[in-house]
Order: C-alpha cells, then structure tokens, then sequence
C-alpha cells in the first residue's frame, strides 16, 4: 500500500510538473518569480530524497561484546610501535599532519591499548604488554609534529649500563660464617730474601769492557833506569 501510495504521488507530480511547463508564460516579472520558486521545490524534494537514500553508517566497533580491543585506523595515518627495553617502557609514533592544531588530537591510554581521536576519527592499537596509563605522556614532535606517547610497563625494572647486584637469600648460618670470615686476621706470605735473586743485568755479557778508539790511551814508553845509555835531558820535551 505504502509502494503504491508513493508511486501515486510521484504521478501527480509529474503531471503537476508538466502542466506548469507547457503552461504559456506571459514573461512579466511574477511569472519569472513563479518559475524561480517552482524551481527552488523541485530542489528541495531532491535533497530529501537523497538523505533518505543515504544508507547511515554504522558506529565504528572499537571494543566487542567480549571486552576485547580492537585494531583500528580510522584516518589512516602511519604509525611505529617501539619497545623499549632500557627504559621499560613503550614508545608509539602516531604520524599525525605536521600544522594540524593539537586540540584536535584526544589519547586514552587503557592498561591494554591506546586510543587516539584524530579530528573525530579513531585510531586504536592493542598493546604488547599492559601499561600504566597514570604515568603516560603524549608530547608533539618539533621538527615532524608526530605524536609521541610514551607508556610505561607494570611491573618491570628498568635496565641500565651497569650490571646489577642479584640478592642473596641471607641465612643465620651464612651470616655467621661472614662474621667469623671478618674476624680471621689476615694471611701474608713471607719470602726468603737469600732464597730469591733477581739476575744482573749489566753483567749479562761478560768481558773486556771496549773503550772507543779516539778515547783509547796509548801506553807511555817509560825508559828503564837500568839502561847505562840513558841519558835524561829536561830540555828535550817529551815524545808524545
């Protein structure tokens, strides 16, 4: 009845459409007027036509009837998820546009995901490990204008350069021998003095130490006094 009763109505309109057109017009101001608001009708039964046609989309699902998360990347915007190890934390990098206005971007970070509402549209990511959400922060790049947020894990410690010590289960046994251990004077060896030599270097090689030749004295000729032809002169200077 309703399909019948519609198809009547688009009759009638027709026909009333066609009627006011082959109508003769007499050019003078209020029929131009008439033809205008004739026109400005047909406009807006199009419109309605067409928002009755638009098919409504449905809500975006973001967590099911289960409770569970759902990936979800509404504005199709890159993004890494980085996991750091050192500083125990989790790191994601939403590459939002560079001269968007930061009140347009919302985060919620829940213990299991982060949700990130850009300009109204959702982008969900389920994370690895579960967060603190109180000690999260979100913080606009300079250079780029990403979004950083960076969430801490639950209960984990914080690695650094230097190894850590490992506790040791403390016992009255073992605290016990750590005082004994404390109060034992301490050991020394003593060495024998004759009974430990150290080689001599300079002696290493043995034999007749060389003297240059330009520094090499020549042996003097003393003339024995036995000699009965020798004859001492002081004026003669001596040979060498």
């Amino acid at each position: 009845m309703q399909d019948g009763e519609q198809n009547k109505k688009k009759l009638a309109d027709s026909e009333d459409d066609l009627g006011f057109w082959n109508k003769p017009s007499l050019f003078t101001p209020e029929s131009r007027l008439e033809t205008l608001r004739h026109v400005e009708k047909q406009r807006k039964d199009q419109e309605r036509l067409r928002e009755k046609k638009k098919k409504v989309k449905p809500p975006r699902t973001l967590i099911t009837e289960d409770g569970k998360a759902l990936n979800v990347n509404e504005p199709k915007l890159d993004f890494s998820l980085k996991d750091d190890e050192k500083r125990n934390q989790i790191i994601l990098d939403l590459a939002v546009y560079r001269y968007m206005d930061t009140s347009l971007i919302d985060v919620d970070v829940q213990p299991t995901y982060v949700r990130v509402m850009v300009k109204g549209k959702p982008f969900q990511l389920v994370l690895p490990a579960e967060v603190k959400p109180d000690s999260s922060s979100a913080k606009r790049s300079q250079t780029t204008g990403h979004l950083v947020v960076c969430m801490p894990k639950v209960g984990g410690v914080i690695a650094s350069g230097q190894q850590t010590s490992k506790p040791v289960k403390c016992t009255p046994d073992s605290s016990r021998e750590q005082t004994n251990k404390r109060s034992k004077p301490t050991e020394k060896l003593e060495v024998d003095p004759s009974k430990h030599s150290f080689p001599d270097v300079a002696n290493i090689v043995q034999g007749e130490t060389h003297v240059p030749r330009r520094v090499r004295s020549e042996p003097k000729i003393i003339p024995s006094e036995e000699d009965p032809d020798f004859e001492d002169n002081p004026d003669v200077p001596p040979l060498i």
